[in-house]
């Protein structure tokens, strides 16, 4: 963060995220970090150095050309959103991007995208990530909350036998990562299935957790 910036006060993730209280360039560093964690490549940051035309950040996915506008504002309306279109529109037609993205911190109304949408002159590939919307894609990422709200998101409570077996593991075995354990890609119940472990030294292998022997054994 920046040093004149400080980190908006987070009690919980559970709660929606203070976007309001970042600073207008941290906000749009914030969509420069969720941009890159949300698979696009190529990304740069038009915005930084300002006279973006509309872009604050280009990227590319699936062979698709997105250019994004960041807005962190109290109130966004179909006339803000036809003003960056026009300057992106002005652009050269080998600069034109395919899919249009405004990243807004506030909600929009449907009748403000559907005129935005018009303008546009796609309604398919002018999309928002916009107020709760937003707030959701953000807590996918924990370096995001980590650098901007010094935070991480815990979507559920603790679970006590996910946590006592993860203590045993990493106890047993140096050198091991949980996968898809707790609150990770999957929910499992330990007494059901086997449980994945990778160890850096040795090839994956798979350990029954109730006699804590490999399969096989």
């Amino acid at each position: 963060m920046s040093s004149t910036n400080k980190k908006p006060p987070l009690g919980a993730t559970r709660l929606r995220l203070p976007l309001r209280d970042l600073s207008a360039a941290d906000f749009e560093r914030l969509c420069l970090w969720l941009v890159r964690r949300e698979g696009f490549e190529d990304v740069e940051h038009l915005g930084e150095a300002g006279s973006e035309q509309g872009r604050d950040i280009i990227a590319h996915r699936d062979g698709l050309r997105f250019a994004f506008q960041c807005k962190r504002v109290q109130r966004f309306t179909a006339a803000d959103a036809r003003r960056e279109i026009e300057k992106v529109r002005g652009l050269p037609e080998n600069e034109q991007p395919d899919v249009y993205v405004f990243v807004v911190s506030k909600a929009v109304r449907a009748d403000t995208r559907k005129l935005a949408r018009q303008a546009w002159g796609d309604a398919g590939n002018c999309k928002f990530w916009c107020g709760s919307e937003l707030d959701e894609r953000i807590k996918r990422h924990d370096e995001i909350l980590e650098e901007f709200f010094g935070a991480k998101h815990h979507g559920e409570p603790p679970d006590p036998e996910i946590d006592a077996y993860r203590a045993w593991a990493l106890e047993r075995y140096q050198g091991l990562h949980l996968i898809g354990v707790g609150r990770g890609d999957v929910k499992v119940r330990l007494d059901e299935i086997y449980v994945p472990l990778r160890i850096s030294h040795r090839e994956e292998i798979n350990f029954d957790q109730r006699s804590g022997k490999r399969r096989g054994e």
